[in-house]
């Protein structure tokens, strides 16, 4: 490797993760160029909207889907579970105790 390419990876490992988010959003923005390169050489921009929202509303139904499902999931965990037996015969036995209590 090249002195200027070991003192530039020197100086990236010693910024920290900064320098990681930098070159990973270079390497990103240089992959969309080259992707939006290829679709205009082959005449391909012309479905790139249509495309895009269709994929938009793909996310948009996903997202929601994910936001009901999640909803109800958090109503249902406010609600009681089903008693026991032993928890039904007990709830019975105070609950005939109080009847019976009340009644002299």
């Amino acid at each position: 490797m090249t002195p200027f390419w070991t003192s530039l990876f020197a100086h990236l490992k010693e910024c920290g993760r900064e320098a990681t988010v930098f070159i990973l959003t270079l390497a990103v923005l240089f992959g969309f160029l080259l992707i939006a390169l290829i679709l205009q050489a082959n005449d391909l921009d012309r479905y790139v909207l249509p495309v895009l929202c269709g994929l938009g509303l793909v996310v948009l139904v996903s997202v929601c889907v994910s936001l009901r499902r999640a909803w109800k999931r958090r109503c249902e965990r406010w609600r009681y579970s089903p008693l026991s037996s032993d928890e039904l015969r007990v709830a019975r036995s105070k609950l005939v105790r109080e009847q019976d209590h009340k009644s002299l």
